[in-house]
């Protein structure tokens, strides 16, 4: 909420609209680990290296975001694109048809993530081509 004021209030230099898109992405980023955290939590399932493995490289992804906003550049966002079909058409598909088991719950929510994390670079993007034309 807090961030959600600075933005409102104009108290940033970027486009508020852009921001504040960019800031619901991060929110329903945050709201995906929270619920898949609460799952793991619940349900005690057995440690799966590819799942964990899968879970790394969604952080690895996230950085690509971060970097994207903190630097305004396009090469992370390619980056990102570049890694969707990667992560969201074959790791994480490939592990929810393969499991029948709890597994596929954590491998949708993972896969959720990236599916995020790579929507949510759209403000970014615009943002940038923004300020280059």
């Amino acid at each position: 909420m807090f961030c959600r004021k600075i933005i409102t209030e104009g108290k940033i230099n970027q486009d508020p609209i852009l921001e504040w898109e960019f800031l619901t992405f991060l929110t329903h980023i945050q709201h995906t680990y929270y619920y898949l955290g609460k799952y793991l939590l619940e349900n005690k399932l057995t440690k799966d290296t590819k799942l964990i493995n899968l879970l790394k490289e969604s952080q690895d992804y996230f950085s690509l975001l971060e970097k994207s906003y903190l630097k305004k550049d396009l090469n992370f966002i390619h980056q990102i694109n570049k890694k969707k079909t990667k992560y969201q058409f074959g790791k994480c598909l490939e592990l929810i048809e393969k499991s029948k088991t709890k597994q596929a719950v954590v491998a949708s929510y993972i896969r959720e993530l990236f599916r995020l994390i790579q929507i949510g670079s759209s403000p970014i993007l615009t943002e940038i081509l923004n300020k280059n034309s």
